[in-house]
C-alpha cells in the first residue's frame, strides 16, 4: 500500500510539474525563486538586521539584502528546475 501512494505522489508531482514548466524557464525561476524567495527573504534578512543596528546605513543595507537574496533566488531558482527537469525526463 505504501508503494502505491508513493507511485500516485510521483504521478501527480508528474503532472505538475508537466504544467508549471509550460509556463517558461524563466517565468517559474522569477515568480517562485526572484520574487517568493529572494525578495521575502532580503526584507525579513533586512528587518532582522535592523533591530540590532541604528537605522544611519539602512540604504545600503537594504540594497545589499536584495541583491544577494535575489541573485540567490535566481541561482537555487535554476538548480531546482534542472532538477526538477531530469526527474520529469527520467519519468517519462
Amino acid at each position: 500500500m505504501n508503494s502505491e501512494k508513493r507511485k500516485q505522489r510521483e504521478e501527480e508531482a508528474k503532472r505538475q510539474w508537466a504544467v508549471t514548466r509550460e509556463t517558461g524557464k524563466m517565468k517559474y525561476i522569477f515568480r517562485n525563486w526572484v520574487l517568493g524567495y529572494g525578495l521575502t527573504m532580503a526584507l525579513v534578512f533586512f528587518l532582522y538586521k535592523q533591530i540590532d543596528n541604528s537605522w544611519e546605513h539602512w540604504v545600503f543595507d537594504i540594497i545589499a539584502s536584495f541583491v544577494i537574496f535575489t541573485l540567490t533566488g535566481f541561482l537555487v531558482g535554476l538548480i531546482n528546475w534542472n532538477q526538477n527537469e531530469k526527474r520529469y525526463i527520467g519519468k517519462k
